[in-house]
């Protein structure tokens, strides 16, 4: 028995396309605003200037240009900077519907180092696949088809210390939902797409694949090519709506009846869709038959199977398969049939289980209105709060107010908005964030008061909190290179709750643990020359805020003021360490709490 090992290889020869309904097709690193239809599909391609933030545009290297390559694959984005760089795609239908997704990568040496990265591919949060050239030259694309929870698409490159990701081409195609029917969880990604007996050996895809899948020819020595006479719309007249180009061909075994293949799983764990696809091509004299059924590693698929003349049929397997070793698919002559079974094209698909939830859409919005508000060029795409709810924009240049969008972030549990420039007063929409463990908005213009819900959160523990009142009659001085002050005042604001002496103490102990509450000020100096001769009358309690009413130890204000002090001078050498300051500070606390 002859078999065939078909080497099902994730890299092939790749066309690119875009355009009709349902279509989202990007040519990746053309100048923004191009488009221009390719010459072999008549797709519609543009550039990715909406769709992603990040990147540069490069060139292939001149002699890796020809006009045997496909336009989308002269030039890339390469992501030279972060670790993860998305692409955001919103298709028009929406959430819940079926798309077959490729990204094309073509290296031609663009960085002139000659040497091809190896970077993985995500979908939104979750591992897609693993890019990896064998070659410089050599041309390699991944296609998953996947049904999104949410109304976008995040494909993401990530940096794995292997080189620059970068990409060639995107694209995206509204599939039936009716068609490769999988558990909930499940996506498919392409393992190989052939079309049996080509007689042109060329690769079929749009516009003879109104899906533009892409179908790879092959033949085999121990199979005879045949083919319809002619060829007719019926052959594409099934929900899976075959290329008439890869129906109207097909092969049969030469001397026995029995058509044999198999593969080889990458690992054990891999489970695997086959989708087999026949039509009868040949015209069968009266009192013949072709019947066949159809075996996997020896388990029965289906059968028998009688293919009409000219019209498609499609058999596959409802559970996925999974084996140790190799996948062995045997297609046989039943008892009775005249003539050997014939196969006219296969698909085989490796399971990928995307169990993460995505962001939820009210995130993503919220996430897209703050970059907006902001005019962030951060590439926030790729569920940015899954899994750590954690958002970083510390010293990201942000001016103006907070932005209300920040309170529909529900899940957001770390929030740094430290070292820009914001302004205006503490909004009350940050209360809503329940889920807050850490609010850091030190280093900022703000004013007025801090809501009273978050720093009674901060007191019990539940929240860090770092902030500065910008304007307050006192300051305790730190250890910085030069006379800066943090700012230790009563932010709950006028006729509101007051912070405690306490509650002051435990946050000038945040800001000596390292939380950044450092204003730096020309105007510092006439503080310490105003404190100076009032300390040397002892009348410390004429600088404490007037709001405490006497409601702290004066020991513990006395020491918390001497600590401060010894932090004024200029010369490094003479300022206590922060270890000091933080040590003196706690003792502070220790006196104060002694005293209740």
């Amino acid at each position: 028995m002859k078999i065939l090992y078909l080497f099902l290889s994730s890299s092939a020869l790749i066309l690119l396309v875009h355009g009709q309904p349902g279509f989202i097709s990007i040519d990746c690193g053309i100048a923004e605003g191009t488009k221009y239809n390719d010459e072999k599909t008549l797709i519609q391609y543009s550039s990715d200037k909406n769709f992603v933030d990040t990147g540069e545009n490069m060139d292939i290297a001149s002699k890796f240009k020809s006009q045997s390559r496909p336009k989308q694959l002269w030039n890339v984005r390469s992501f030279p900077e972060g670790n993860k760089s998305c692409y955001n795609l919103v298709p028009e239908e929406g959430k819940d519907n079926k798309y077959l997704i490729r990204a094309s990568f073509f290296y031609g040496n663009y960085d002139s180092k000659d040497e091809a990265p190896e970077f993985k591919l995500y979908l939104g949060v979750e591992e897609w696949d693993l890019v990896k050239f064998n070659y410089t030259s050599e041309f390699v694309f991944k296609e998953i088809i996947h049904v999104p929870s949410t109304d976008y698409i995040d494909v993401c490159l990530v940096n794995i210390g292997s080189g620059t990701p970068f990409i060639s081409a995107l694209e995206l195609r509204k599939l039936n939902n009716s068609i490769y029917v999988t558990k909930p969880s499940e996506s498919l990604l392409l393992h190989n797409r052939l079309d049996f007996g080509s007689e042109t050996n060329e690769i079929v895809r749009y516009q003879n694949d109104e899906y533009d899948r892409i179908w790879k020819p092959f033949n085999f020595y121990a199979w005879e090519p045949i083919r319809a006479a002619y060829i007719s719309d019926s052959l594409s007249n099934n929900k899976y709506r075959l290329p008439m180009a890869a129906m109207r061909t097909a092969v049969k075994p030469i001397n026995n009846g029995e058509l044999n293949f198999y593969w080889k799983p990458g690992n054990a764990d891999q489970k695997f869709y086959v989708y087999l696809h026949f039509a009868e091509v040949e015209s069968l004299a009266d009192g013949e038959s072709r019947t066949f059924s159809i075996s996997i590693n020896d388990n029965f698929l289906g059968g028998p199977y009688t293919p009409g003349n000219l019209e498609p049929l499609t058999v596959w397997n409802l559970d996925s398969l999974g084996d140790t070793g190799d996948i062995y698919c045997k297609i046989y002559e039943v008892k009775g049939s005249t003539q050997p079974p014939i196969l006219n094209a296969a698909e085989i698909y490796m399971v990928k289980d995307f169990k993460q939830s995505p962001t939820d859409q009210d995130d993503v919005n919220a996430i897209k209105n703050i970059k907006s508000a902001y005019k962030l060029k951060r590439n926030w795409q790729g569920d940015p709060c899954v899994p750590t709810q954690f958002l970083d924009l510390s010293s990201s240049q942000l001016a103006g107010k907070i932005d209300p969008s920040f309170a529909y972030l529900k899940s957001l549990q770390y929030l740094d908005l430290s070292n820009n420039s914001l302004t205006g007063p503490v909004p009350d929409f940050l209360t809503e964030l329940h889920s807050l463990k850490t609010l850091n908005l030190s280093g900022n213009k703000l004013t007025g008061s801090v809501p009273p819900v978050l720093i009674e959160r901060h007191d019990k523990g539940d929240l860090s909190l770092s902030w500065v009142c910008f304007q307050s009659k006192w300051r305790w001085a730190t250890g910085a290179e030069e006379q800066t002050f943090f700012i230790l005042r009563a932010c709950a604001g006028n006729n509101k709750a007051v912070l405690t002496w306490k509650q002051r103490l435990r946050i000038a102990i945040d800001a000596a643990q390292g939380q950044p509450a450092i204003l730096k000020s020309h105007n510092n100096t006439h503080i310490v020359q105003w404190i100076n001769p009032i300390l040397a009358r002892g009348e410390i309690e004429s600088i404490i805020d007037p709001k405490l009413r006497g409601h702290f130890d004066i020991n513990s204000v006395w020491k918390a003021v001497e600590t401060a002090m010894a932090c004024v001078p200029s010369s490094a050498i003479q300022r206590p360490t922060m270890s000091q300051v933080l040590v003196e500070l706690k003792e502070c606390l220790e006196i104060e709490t002694a005293c209740l």
